[in-house]
């Protein structure tokens, strides 16, 4: 029995030790889906942040033509993969420095921040910043 204790024991401590998650109910494309957000207050607040643009790398201003003109050029060359965009390395330079400066955590408020402006440029530079430094797509 003093397993089943030990292994109860340990599941308490580990629900104290995960972050509270919210739940809501969203709707989508007519059916109600249930969201669960599991961030951190932390990740949640750089999220809230870097959308109203605090905290941003200055560079960040710069990334919005370049992704609007890769959308309306992968749009006219039928969305090749990244690599061909000629605009690939000059949002990846940008991310770099923007890694350099200020680590994943600045890429994620520059990233919120261009999300909050078009979800789909910000979903173009989550692909396009793939594997700089911690950020994955």
């Amino acid at each position: 029995m003093n397993w089943l204790k030990r292994l109860f024991a340990r599941q308490e401590k580990a629900d104290e030790e995960t972050p509270a998650t919210r739940e809501e109910t969203s709707t989508f494309l007519g059916f109600d889906v249930k969201v669960i957000d599991h961030r951190t207050e932390e990740q949640k607040q750089v999220a809230e942040e870097g959308s109203k643009g605090i905290g941003v790398d200055p560079e960040t201003e710069a990334l919005i033509p370049l992704l609007t003109s890769a959308y309306e050029w992968g749009k006219r060359n039928g969305f090749p993969v990244f690599e061909e965009y000629p605009h690939y390395e000059q949002i990846r330079l940008i991310g770099k420095g923007i890694n350099r400066k200020g680590g994943f955590e600045a890429m994620q408020r520059s990233y919120y921040y261009i999300h909050a402006q078009s979800s789909t440029l910000g979903g173009l530079l989550e692909s396009f910043w793939h594997l700089i430094g911690d950020w994955r797509r």
